[in-house]
């Protein structure tokens, strides 16, 4: 059993060190989808968020997207400056972290797997989007703390109130929903599962579902990516796998990934999506063992649910989406280490996060302006259309056509998905109307 101050001090020294290490993120411009929903959102931070899409963004494509009324409330507090939503972003992350903390402490019941939980959570670089990109990441680090609240609540028989925390992680962002097979897996591992105390959190769901529905009138952000069914699960499936590798191995990080569209499903695919499926079956089969790893790998895969595009969201994969998952795999770690001699578990635990960490703080230089971010993208990854869309819109800004065009076209190649080639072609057709305007000044 632990020491009421040791555990007090471990708090605090992972809640400074994770403001610390994203602290370089604080210089950070607005970037992205960052003006519509900060910068010029002139309903910023209303309380109509609760019945009024259009509160959350001044995009009128994306209002009809999305639901999430306390997360909309929550920009209000950073205004229009980027500084102070960095500031509240570093401070929601390191908060997340103790939750993190203190929940290994409470299933591992020691004092050094539970930081080298959170501090595996905490340092991943996965989650330097989940920072520094302040309207795709404000609304998965609220929900995600409600959920932490949820269940540390639920294990405390606390019922009312984490119902309650886990409605506000639903208003928060819908993905929260993954806290329902998180909730059934805890309880087979740690307790006994029952329907009685399960279900509430069921209606608690059924009730913003129904509510969400009301107000956007619908159900998926988008309609089926590639067109048809084949092509929307082979997309997917690549998607979510992407998901999975840069969660286990971190490498070629970047703001925007795309995939190749291919006809129907391929052998390839078809690996992938098996291999998911067989995570999944292991994580449920090992949680009715009852097993402690099951709940872990469980919340890894029930992470991954929401962004799985079974119902069609906006994005294929993107390194914020594993912020929920994470925990998962930090839950797993702290296991393994909790296997091991406090010493050698310190040991463990410093020489994954050091490195996790130095990686974390190399990343931030690319999240400081628009430039910066799509520059490095496409470093990373120069074969990726989507790099070299965004980037050429950059040199079209500058008047530097030619660049822009052989980058356009780049991302017209065959086997490009859909979405990258009309924007590809868009942008192409912009290029032509201004070397068109250009050309009488040229006679």
């Amino acid at each position: 059993m632990q020491t009421g101050r040791a555990v007090s001090y471990s708090f605090l020294l992972l809640a400074a060190g994770a403001f610390l290490l994203f602290s370089p993120s604080l210089s950070g411009d607005f970037v992205l989808d960052d003006p519509a929903y900060l910068a010029m959102n002139p309903a910023l931070g209303s309380p109509r968020a609760f019945y009024d899409p259009s509160v959350l963004t001044a995009d009128p494509e994306q209002q009809r997207m999305m639901y999430r009324p306390l997360t909309a409330l929550s920009f209000g507090l950073g205004g229009t400056n980027p500084f102070w939503h960095h500031l509240l972003s570093s401070l929601l992350h390191a908060a997340c972290g103790c939750g993190v903390f203190l929940l290994a402490l409470e299933l591992l019941g020691g004092l050094v797997p539970a930081m080298g939980a959170a501090l595996l959570f905490l340092a991943h670089p996965a989650q330097v989007e989940s920072v520094a990109y302040l309207s795709g990441s404000r609304a998965g680090q609220l929900s995600l703390l409600f959920s932490l609240l949820a269940l540390l609540l639920h294990r405390r028989g606390r019922a009312w109130a984490a119902w309650a925390a886990f409605g506000a992680a639903l208003l928060s962002k819908e993905s929260a929903f993954f806290l329902l097979p998180v909730l059934a897996a805890h309880d087979l591992v740690y307790g006994e599962f029952r329907l009685r105390r399960w279900a509430p959190f069921l209606a608690v769901f059924a009730g913003f579902w129904g509510l969400r529905s009301l107000v956007l009138g619908q159900s998926a952000q988008r309609g089926l990516w590639g067109g048809g069914l084949a092509e929307h699960l082979s997309l997917s499936s690549q998607g979510l796998f992407h998901d999975l590798r840069i969660a286990l191995w971190p490498s070629g990080l970047r703001s925007c990934y795309s995939f190749p569209q291919v006809p129907g499903t391929g052998l390839a695919t078809l690996a992938k999506a098996s291999l998911l499926l067989g995570g999944a079956a292991l994580s449920i089969a090992l949680a009715l063992l009852r097993r402690p790893a099951g709940f872990a790998l469980c919340w890894f895969f029930a992470g991954l649910l929401p962004v799985s595009n079974l119902v069609p969201i906006d994005a294929l994969a993107a390194d914020r989406f594993l912020y929920h998952s994470l925990v998962g795999l930090a839950l797993l770690w702290g296991l393994a280490l909790s296997r091991m001699r406090p010493l050698w578990a310190a040991l463990a635990s410093m020489v994954l996060a050091v490195p996790l960490a130095m990686r974390s703080l190399e990343l931030q230089q690319a999240w400081q302006s628009p430039l910066a971010l799509d520059l490095h993208a496409h470093a990373a990854a120069p074969e990726d259309p989507c790099t070299a869309v965004n980037l050429a819109s950059h040199y079209f800004n500058w008047g530097m056509l030619d660049r822009a065009e052989s980058l356009a076209r780049r991302a017209q190649r065959p086997g490009v998905n859909a979405h990258i080639r009309a924007s590809a072609e868009s942008l192409e057709g912009f290029i032509r109307m201004k070397r068109d305007a250009k050309a009488p000044y040229r006679r």
